[in-house]
């Protein structure tokens, strides 16, 4: 792992992962799974290693086909290798908060 430099010793970390879900699921069927499946797996073995928090950050379908088209014509391809950029639009749900458990079915 990468040293953290003194500048930011003490400062928690944050880690974010972009998930692509495969096109043989739709959007509402892909968050059903990561929200009642995969996080009460993922949550407890967070909470084990001291993550604080845990947030999905959703983007529906009809933002992204928007965001999109509002991108392509952008004056940026002298500066950004645009087919890697990410930019987010959408919900933020947290599920872990201060280390407990939040907005999850008990």
């Amino acid at each position: 792992m990468a040293e953290v430099s003194p500048k930011h010793e003490g400062q928690p970390l944050k880690f974010t992962i972009t998930h692509y879900r495969l096109p043989q699921h739709t959007h509402e069927a892909f968050i059903q799974w990561l929200t009642e499946e995969h996080l009460p797996l993922a949550l407890p073995v967070l909470k084990k290693h001291g993550a604080l928090g845990y947030s999905l950050f959703v983007t529906p379908g009809p933002l992204n086909d928007g965001l999109r088209e509002l991108y392509k014509d952008k004056d940026q391809d002298q500066w950004v290798d645009v087919p890697k950029a990410l930019v987010s639009l959408g919900h933020h749900v947290p599920y872990l908060v201060e280390g407990e458990v939040v907005n999850m079915p008990k």
